[in-house]
């Protein structure tokens, strides 16, 4: 970690951007401790730009939620960090995380992060993207994860309708499942050098605050993927359910928030909890990635940023409704919408 006196004398896109570069806190033997109050104490005092700027929620939320080891990192860098620096290391985290997990149809254009060496981070990623995965063996994934997970959804425990047992071994429930990931599939594509970039920054970022071993490429790994219901799918893949890992081996609990659809509450185990079992030699959900997963949910929905992006996505999808004459670039008026909400 830098010192004090290097991070208020360097520019605030510089540390951003070196921070997400340092070495993860996670490959050390043993991380540093850090006071997070003098963090949360210099947050408490910033000065917001606008009555809209969220910095303080959005840092705030970090700190609550993301692992000890990255959290005593972020700590660190947060309590001798400029209110510029503060404001950029927001807007990052904002748009290298926050916005690509939520708004998987909006591809934004990820800021410069003020974090330590994140320009060596991001072309370290770059080395090792190869070609963006494809969904052209979707069918066939499927089929192997099914069969995995015993042909029902992991968790309400409804059986696929297409399930090819016996009829008297078709019992309770059954529903029409889908194959869902969880870091996103668009958050592994790219279409072209630009695109590419972004999603570079994005891992750099994701790797330097969370334990996860994937990278843009293994986003079809088997750790990444498991079936669910389809109105399950929906709720998981907007962040408003998410396993939470209780420590226990491949044991979570269910979380929801915000505006799950509470009458699928109906469908989940009362206790909340699940466990999951390989039924073939695939392996099962990594408690990384859906850890992952679940405190970046609890990030949005602390800081409000789900809310703002649902809104924003809602306004855009009415909008898009309206119009019919193919005059007006709804995907640029959106990306804009997106990219500023958080100022």
């Amino acid at each position: 970690m830098a010192s004090a006196k290097l991070i208020a004398d360097a520019q605030p896109d510089d540390l951003v951007a070196d921070y997400f570069s340092s070495p993860s806190p996670f490959t050390t033997p043993s991380p540093p401790t850090f006071n997070v109050d003098a963090a949360r104490t210099k947050i408490r005092l910033y000065n917001p730009r606008t009555e809209d700027d969220k910095t303080k929620a959005i840092l705030t939320s970090f700190l609550d939620y993301l692992p000890k080891e990255s959290k005593y990192s972020l700590a660190e860098f947060i309590a001798y960090s400029s209110e510029e620096t503060l404001y950029k290391l927001s807007k990052h985290l904002y748009t290298a995380l926050l916005l690509p997990i939520k708004a998987e149809s909006a591809t934004p254009r990820v800021t410069p992060s003020p974090l330590n060496d994140a320009d060596d981070d991001i072309e370290e990623m770059a080395s090792v993207m190869d070609k963006p995965p494809t969904r052209n063996r979707q069918k066939l994934m499927k089929k192997l994860f099914l069969k995995r997970d015993d042909f029902r959804c992991l968790a309400t425990g409804a059986i696929d309708l297409n399930y090819h047992g016996t009829r008297e071994s078709l019992t309770g429930n059954s529903g029409i499942t889908e194959l869902a990931h969880i870091i996103p599939f668009s958050m592994g594509a790219w279409s072209d050098k630009q695109e590419e970039h972004e999603v570079a920054q994005t891992w750099a970022t994701l790797k330097r605050l969370f334990p996860i071993a994937i990278g843009p490429s293994g986003i079809n790994d088997p750790t990444n993927l498991l079936t669910l219901w389809s109105p399950i799918h929906d709720e998981f893949g907007a962040l408003r359910l998410a396993f939470n890992p209780t420590g226990r081996e491949n044991e979570y609990e269910i979380l929801t928030f915000g505006r799950f659809q509470t009458m699928l509450g109906i469908h989940l185990p009362q206790s909340r909890m699940v466990t999951f079992r390989s039924h073939s030699d695939m392996a099962l959900p990594s408690p990384e990635l859906l850890g992952t997963h679940a405190a970046l949910a609890k990030i949005l929905h602390a800081s409000g940023m789900a809310e703002t992006i649902d809104n924003i996505m809602r306004d855009w999808n009415e909008l898009r409704c309206l119009a019919n004459d193919g005059g007006t670039n709804f995907g640029d008026i959106l990306f804009a919408r997106l990219q500023t909400c958080s100022v």
